[in-house]
């Protein structure tokens, strides 16, 4: 009933930096509900519905190398354990045996990350973007692909873009949960 609902993937299209985002849902009716709840009510178990059936609609993946999620910007995410686009990343690697990148910490097991103070917690994050990949032996890392829960004017995803290819990436395209284009009205 979700998948009838949820219905057709969103057209990918490209931010102002010229990176393709692929959106697996459409930002409305039941799935924006549920991506609501799970996002800012904590409701892991429906964080992990969406990313469940989102992960049958993510497009061909031949030559990805690498997952890496948009790492959060908000502390709070911490309290909750890992954020929406990395238990994404995490569960796109398992299912697919391609590595994933979690701001350069291996994730923490639930117990283990509530176990940490808090200080420590915001601390594996307080790099954001400027320490994010790092290349082993200088070597370029090719076939990235950027993982985000939510894309609505692309900002937030090209600057992490441009960090990652400053860093020796090559990144191939974004995957978000939802693709959510703000839509501009033109003035009559």
């Amino acid at each position: 009933m979700f998948d009838r609902e949820a219905g057709r993937m969103p057209v990918s299209r490209s931010t102002a930096s010229g990176c393709t985002v692929q959106g697996v849902f459409r930002y409305e009716g039941i799935s924006r509900d549920i991506f609501h709840m799970a996002k800012f009510s904590g409701h892991r178990s429906l964080a992990d519905f969406l990313i469940s059936s989102g992960l049958k609609r993510i497009p061909a993946m031949d030559k990805v190398s690498l997952w890496v999620p948009v790492p959060p910007d908000h502390f709070r995410l911490l309290q909750r354990g890992l954020s929406i686009p990395d238990r994404m990343a995490w569960r796109l690697s398992r299912l697919t045996d391609i590595p994933c990148h979690l701001d350069g910490e291996p994730p923490l097991p639930g117990s283990e990350q509530k176990s940490m103070p808090r200080h420590l917690r915001a601390q594996r994050y307080a790099g954001r973007w400027g320490n994010t990949l790092r290349n082993r032996a200088g070597k370029k890392v090719s076939g990235v692909v950027i993982i985000d829960d939510l894309v609505t004017t692309g900002e937030t995803l090209s600057s992490f873009e441009r960090s990652l290819v400053e860093q020796g990436a090559t990144v191939l395209y974004a995957v978000a949960l939802f693709d959510a284009p703000l839509r501009l009205e033109e003035e009559v």
